[in-house]
């Protein structure tokens, strides 16, 4: 049998025992509690940059369809000089690919009529090729709905310079619709 001191030692020792898991317990709690706040918080986060992002690309599809307006101190559109083929000039008539699609799909006796004056448009829009269609042309596609002929002799330079994804402004004159379904523009300066 055991004596009243080792009693009294073994019942101490599981008082001391508990007593440390207890506090070991409230630990791990706060700790929890505090990470899933810390969760929660950043999930909330997450979801308001998806809000924003969601806001961001709406406008951006929105800013596709209207004209630049926003002039250097010498005429020419902030960022571009005078002599930069893709830049937009002032007074420039500007159309996003997908509204220059869009209104041939919709009526193309309308489209050729509103295309036709002013002779040379802006068309907004994301490269999606730039290639060869014969030894004389390179054309640029934008958007999958739009594909916009360059000579190649002398336009080549430039051209070098444009990759897959990047939004761009290219005048052209408007052809109209070709045997694929794509809207056909030709550079202003062939």
């Amino acid at each position: 049998m055991m004596g009243r001191t080792e009693r009294i030692t073994v019942v101490t020792l599981g008082v001391v025992f508990g007593v440390a898991l207890l506090i070991l317990l409230g630990l791990v709690w706060v700790v929890v509690s505090d990470l899933r706040q810390t969760v929660s918080s950043v999930d909330g986060v997450v979801r308001e940059i998806a809000k924003v992002q969601g806001v961001q690309e709406g406008v951006l599809n929105r800013l596709d369809t209207l004209p630049v307006q926003v002039d250097g101190d010498d005429g020419t559109p902030a960022g571009s000089t005078p002599a930069d083929p893709g830049a937009i000039r002032p007074g420039r008539p500007s159309v996003s690919a997908r509204q220059l699609w869009d209104d041939f799909d919709a009526n193309q006796v309308r489209a050729y009529e509103t295309y036709s004056e002013p002779r040379v448009w802006a068309v907004s829009g994301t490269v999606d090729s730039v290639q060869y269609a014969d030894s004389s042309y390179i054309y640029v596609g934008l958007n999958g709905l739009v594909r916009v002929g360059f000579r190649s002799d002398y336009e080549r330079d430039w051209l070098d310079e444009i990759d897959k994804g990047e939004h761009i402004w290219l005048e052209c004159e408007v052809r109209g619709p070709d045997e694929d379904g794509l809207i056909v523009c030709i550079s202003p300066n062939d």
